[in-house]
């Protein structure tokens, strides 16, 4: 027999188990479907795609990819862009660190960046995927390296893909180059580069290969025209005076056409959209012809883009670097500027502070993406 307190206190639970048991059956209805819910994600079964991939929040985008595009392997794609990641840095002769530079670019234009140059999204403009990164099997051995990436870019697709690569340091465009000059059938490109360097360099502690001489060598190898060149931002500091003697405007060897930092600043930048039309209109006569744009993160100041191998003070604000590409591109939607493949290269995460690198340099590889969907989509209309 149950002392009195005790009595009440079951009669209390068995009333008030009257009350939830019926909850706790139809339990059985809905727990199915919120196990289903927790197992949806990145690496399971995926809840149904919002008509507006990038109204997903900035955090729960999932794995990321480059401006949260298709991942397609890029041997294997049949679109009109891969965009690809090239995660070697064994040709830096300063601060190592580049070869992380595509996986935090990507995330940062997942992340952060809204597809809207001008106006309109390149994704509009043509097929754009991730295209994955380059597999490097030896990045311990500086040519056998660069033998990998070359062969990646062989590929006779690339005559109808437009590849845009993430380094990586800037060894890595000459690679690139000798693969797509081979695929589009060997002609010479034109180039449009920006950096604070004209790595136009030769031999350097036993090696031709370093980040600080892939375009002289792309010259002398044909893959490049150097009348048909232009370098802009030029300014880095030199332990050899005659290091760019190559391509400098003071001894134009080679012919190519080289625009200081101090000289684009006062010539262009200052004299706002009409000077930066001005340039562009410029890059577009001397390139005259299919090109390829290379875009050193180090032509921004280091205020801006701290976060690379070899920061030279003095260098363009991000914002700059914007206005130039917007208007390459307008040359590009004019028909006066043909960029067929391009490259961003030298982010050294390790080195930078708060993202700032990454973000700039993810935002300002969609405005080149930008320049390559147009070239796309101009040669679709006329052939």
């Amino acid at each position: 027999m149950l002392h009195r307190p005790a009595r009440r206190a079951a009669l209390a639970w068995r009333s008030a188990r009257r009350s939830w048991l019926p909850g706790m059956r139809a339990r059985q209805s809905w727990l199915p479907g919120m196990r289903a819910c927790f197992a949806t994600g990145p690496y399971g079964a995926q809840p149904p795609a919002l008509a507006l991939p990038n109204a997903t929040p900035r955090y729960a985008s999932g794995p990321a990819t480059f401006f949260r595009c298709k991942y397609e392997p890029w041997r294997e794609t049949e679109a009109d862009i891969a965009i690809v990641g090239v995660p070697f840095d064994g040709g830096v002769t300063n601060r190592p660190g580049a070869r992380h530079g595509p996986r935090r670019v990507r995330e940062a234009s997942a992340d952060h960046v809204r597809p809207l140059t001008r106006g309109r999204s390149p994704l509009e403009l043509a097929a754009c995927v991730d295209g994955g990164d380059v597999a490097v099997q030896r990045p311990y051995e500086l040519e056998g390296a660069h033998g990998e990436i070359e062969a990646a870019f062989r590929d006779t697709k690339f005559r109808d893909v437009a590849t845009l690569a993430v380094g990586g340091d800037h060894s890595v465009t000459l690679p690139i180059l000798r693969g797509i000059v081979h695929a589009r059938g060997g002609e010479p490109l034109g180039l449009v580069h920006l950096d604070a360097h004209c790595d136009t360099g030769d031999d350097y502690l036993g090696s031709r290969f370093h980040h600080g001489a892939p375009f002289k060598i792309a010259v002398d190898e044909g893959l490049l025209d150097p009348k048909r060149c232009v370098q802009l931002g030029i300014r880095g500091t030199l332990a050899a005076p005659d290091a760019w003697a190559f391509s400098t405007a003071s001894s134009p060897v080679s012919g190519m056409t080289v625009i200081p930092m101090d000289e684009l600043v006062e010539d262009y930048v200052r004299k706002g959209a009409t000077g930066i039309t001005a340039l562009a209109a410029k890059v577009a006569a001397v390139v005259a012809g299919p090109a390829y744009l290379s875009f050193d993160i180090d032509v921004l100041d280091p205020a801006f883009a701290p976060g690379t191998g070899t920061p030279e003070a003095g260098g363009l604000a991000t914002r700059e670097a914007q206005q130039i590409l917007r208007a390459l591109l307008g040359a590009a939607e004019q028909g006066a500027l043909d960029v067929v493949a391009a490259d961003l290269v030298e982010v050294a995460p390790p080195f930078d502070a708060a993202d700032m690198t990454s973000l700039a340099a993810a935002n300002l590889l969609h405005d080149i993406l930008a320049i390559l969907a147009t070239g796309v989509a101009r040669r679709r209309r006329t052939s």
